[in-house]
């Protein structure tokens, strides 16, 4: 019994550090697919845009690649680096990957707002603890972890990782056994490596994530974005103090990106008007304080654009529905993306 308990302690020891550390993409199938669709072409882009699905529904990058286009001129590429639940700590993990392996984007484009900068909002902890954070997390983000009500979750998958990630885990191997089956790798002396036709370069889907309800009449859209921000928005702001693992991460960000050469665009992503009433004063200046501060120390650039859209073109209270996105999208390349340097 001791055997088999130092086996089975070893086994999951050695399995833990592999998904951490080797292939740390197997626990976050969404980023998989999103740093595949970045690499799949070798240039630079002009702009990768990192946040949560507010992001992704929001911006078209079609588009906005065609919106961004000038005469003469080769068409700017564009990336959509956007997940669900995407703050800043999973947005480090997503640069962190691009500055290893590449294509590093000339300008990042960051999603910030209110909440995300709340040292109290433990929003998406519950997911971070299963797709990013490993044990030398524990120290910084077992606290949110707990307030967040993913301790367990979190134990569970430092500790019997073969059994969290299980499915992942069946996927990846089937995926391996595919691709090894229909392209074997090549042997002999001067042989080419086969390439995997199985890597994931669709992209996200924010229609079938999201799954809106179907549109209601305005009356009622209003009268639901209103219910929502004031049981799902006021939580995750109240109390609001900056700080905590999240504003650590974005400021860590924007160092590595300083260090890097990408410059930074910070961007206010649409909230209809249910959601910005539950900015209070005090918020909205503490916050407004905290982004002037992130622009004078790392040089990065703000963009407001959280009113943009009217709030007859939102799913829910969160998301804005494909008119808002696009209207959002043309807006955006226009008054803020055209004006700046990409040389």
């Amino acid at each position: 019994m001791v055997w088999a308990l130092a086996l089975f302690v070893g086994f999951q020891a050695v399995t833990g550090w592999f998904l951490d550390y080797a292939r740390p993409l197997v626990r976050f199938p969404s980023a998989k697919t999103v740093l595949a669709n970045a690499r799949k072409e070798p240039d630079r882009p002009a702009f990768a845009f990192f946040g949560s699905s507010r992001t992704g529904a929001a911006v078209y990058h079609e588009d906005l690649e065609r919106e961004l286009t000038e005469p003469g001129k080769p068409r700017p590429r564009t990336v959509s680096m956007a997940v669900p639940a995407g703050d800043a700590i999973t947005m480090e993990f997503l640069l962190d990957q691009l500055l290893e392996t590449g294509p590093v984007p000339k300008w990042a484009v960051i999603e910030v707002s209110p909440e995300t900068v709340n040292a109290e909002n433990a929003w998406w902890m519950p997911l971070h603890v299963l797709r990013q954070l490993n044990w030398e997390h524990v120290p910084t983000h077992a606290r949110a972890a707990i307030k967040g009500h993913a301790a367990w979750p979190y134990l569970e998958s430092r500790l019997v990782p073969t059994y969290t990630y299980r499915k992942q885990i069946v996927a990846e191997t089937k995926t391996a056994l595919r691709d090894w089956w229909t392209n074997p790798p090549a042997v002999g002396p001067g042989a080419t490596p086969g390439t995997s036709p199985s890597d994931p370069v669709a992209p996200l889907n924010w229609s079938a994530i999201i799954q809106a309800p179907a549109r209601p009449p305005d009356g009622q859209l209003l009268e639901n974005s209103r219910i929502g921000a004031q049981t799902t928005v006021r939580k995750s702001l109240t109390p609001f103090r900056v700080g905590g693992p999240v504003v650590e991460a974005l400021e860590r960000t924007l160092a590595k990106c300083r260090k890097a050469g990408i410059h930074v665009l910070l961007l206010g992503v649409p909230t209809c008007s249910a959601h910005r009433a539950e900015y209070s004063p005090a918020i909205e200046t503490a916050y407004q304080e905290y982004l002037d501060s992130l622009v004078a120390e790392y040089g990065c650039r703000y963009a407001d654009g959280r009113d943009w859209v009217p709030d007859t073109l939102f799913l829910d209270t969160l998301h804005v529905d494909v008119p808002g996105g696009k209207l959002f999208t043309r807006r955006l390349a226009e008054d803020v993306l055209k004006t700046l340097p990409l040389d």
